[in-house]
């Protein structure tokens, strides 16, 4: 079911019963799992020689986009017709003036291969960066970018409706989302988010870093998600949704009205190891804010946040939340 043959699993020490190892990145080359496998790479090995039997360490890229090459960013998502093609930006800054289109029914890796601080994408503070259609599948993957100055209704750097990708390795500052959820607006979609970061982003509404909602379970794995703000859930809103948030950093966040770290809504979203810290609510919830919800914390530190009104680390409002071994101190309200 996840593309890797059993006995290719075997030889380089991956699980079969594990679909999700598909797409981690055993080496942290950049190419997920799955992709060495289908070009016949070794994913155990990222440096520039073959390996002991002859295999190169990282694939050869399906299309390479440079800053005055033939292709563009999304022309090169339109050329990758077959599954698991590899689009490798370099370095460079990339003023985008469309949303960056993925294709539904398409598995394609879209990779900066020198880094988030080396390769970004700027929207000129007009436009979304990308864009994740219903349809899109867990194997495909954007990694490594900074996205920047986005701008849009819901999602100003990324939308993610009914698709369920790999965000890993970027950065998301300085978008705005005139709705919601401005660096990453999430519906009726399950995206795997790791190791990014949300930072100085911010919704007229809510969900300054992200928001998820409508039947949504993304998760979040070794997160950032600091000095955002929105009217509510400064940092994360959930609404009508599930999900799991590894290990993530939830910081400095603001909320106009309640929320200033996580809003949630009719949601059970686990958090686990999280550190929410430094963020302020104006009215109630400086650090957590729930209404009508069951979420679960566990091993989480809840520090220092702040509400004008109520529950400086957490309020909560016809809620079931449980808090299971968290560390929850020096909050003000």
């Amino acid at each position: 079911g996840d593309n890797m043959p059993n006995a290719w699993e075997y030889v380089w020490a991956f699980d079969p019963a594990d679909p999700l190892d598909a797409m981690d990145d055993a080496d942290a080359d950049g190419y997920p799992n799955v992709y060495e496998c289908v070009h016949d790479t070794d994913p155990r090995k990222a440096t520039s020689a073959p390996d002991e039997g002859g295999l190169d360490p990282v694939p050869t890229p399906t299309i390479a986009v440079t800053t005055n090459g033939a292709h563009t960013i999304q022309s090169a998502l339109d050329a990758a017709t077959n599954t698991y093609d590899i689009v490798r930006v370099s370095a460079g800054v990339y003023s985008i003036t469309n949303d960056i289109d993925f294709h539904a029914g398409r598995t394609v890796l879209l990779l900066a291969g020198s880094g988030a601080q080396a390769t970004v994408l700027d929207g000129g503070d007009s436009v979304r960066l990308i864009d994740f259609p219903s349809g899109v599948g867990p194997h495909t993957a954007l990694t490594g970018f900074t996205l920047q100055d986005g701008r849009a209704a819901e999602g100003g750097a990324i939308r993610c409706e009914g698709a369920s990708p790999l965000i890993s390795q970027c950065i998301v500052t300085n978008c705005h989302a005139t709705a919601d959820g401005c660096g990453l607006f999430v519906s009726d979609g399950s995206p795997r988010v790791v190791n990014c970061t949300f930072a100085d982003n911010s919704a007229d509404d809510d969900g300054g870093g992200v928001r998820s909602k409508s039947q949504s379970a993304p998760v979040f794995v070794d997160c950032v998600v600091s000095n955002n703000a929105a009217k509510h859930g400064g940092g994360m809103h959930w609404t009508s949704s599930t999900g799991t948030v590894v290990n993530c950093v939830v910081s400095d966040n603001v909320a106009e009205k309640d929320g200033g770290g996580i809003y949630g809504r009719e949601t059970d979203a686990s958090f686990d190891a999280c550190l929410i810290t430094r963020n302020l609510a104006k009215d109630d919830g400086g650090g957590i804010r729930c209404t009508n919800a069951s979420p679960s914390f566990v091993a989480c530190v809840i520090s220092a946040n702040t509400a004008h009104d109520h529950g400086g680390g957490f309020y909560g409002n016809d809620s079931g939340a449980l808090l299971d071994g968290c560390l929850i101190s020096g909050n003000t309200a």
